[in-house]
């Protein structure tokens, strides 16, 4: 936050992003814990523009969404969302994972027509299904769930059975929330 004016938003506070920090199993972020700042806004999974804009208002030059688009559950929902809070000519800057390095290796792309849907449907959390697909889709190179481009990859292996997908997906048909 150094000399900008920012709001930080994210699904737990600062504190909790530090304990979660500090006991990953990546020394290196468990050694950037203590850059974590506060977050001004712990995001219940509303509308982004409804969680910052009664508070910080909806003039904003900037937003950057570092490391969350993949896990937004309706991604249009989310671009309307933050085209309402950017001013006239305001820009949206994303950092996403590559696929290629990540336990993410062998899922497939959503498709817009499954963007689509979900934005129509107002889904509010992610289907079963594709809980099912992440779980027996799931992959490490020996033991790690992301790697840096240029790792030699003598082994790269599915992270989870389809047995233990499918219970997942027996459980979560139960859950009423994300």
């Amino acid at each position: 936050k150094d000399g900008w004016n920012t709001v930080d938003i994210d699904f737990t506070d600062g504190e909790g992003l530090r304990r979660i920090a500090t006991t990953h199993s990546s020394e290196v972020i468990r050694r950037l814990a203590v850059n974590i700042e506060e977050v001004d806004v712990v995001w219940q999974g509303e509308p982004i523009d409804r969680a910052v804009a009664a508070k910080f208002g909806s003039d904003m030059d900037y937003v950057i969404s570092s490391h969350t688009i993949e896990h937004m559950v309706d991604l249009l929902g989310f671009f309307k969302s933050v085209a309402s809070l950017l001013r006239t000519g305001g820009v949206l800057a994303l950092a996403v994972p590559d696929l290629r390095y990540t336990f993410d290796f062998f899922r497939s792309q959503s498709t817009i027509g499954q963007v689509l849907a979900v934005h129509r449907r107002g889904d509010s959390r992610q289907a079963p299904e594709t809980l099912f697909d992440a779980m027996s889709h799931s992959t490490n190179v020996t033991g790690v769930t992301a790697w840096l481009p240029g790792t030699y990859m003598p082994e790269i292996s599915l992270s989870s059975t389809l047995d233990h997908a499918w219970q997942c997906y027996q459980d979560d048909l139960e859950r009423q929330h994300y």
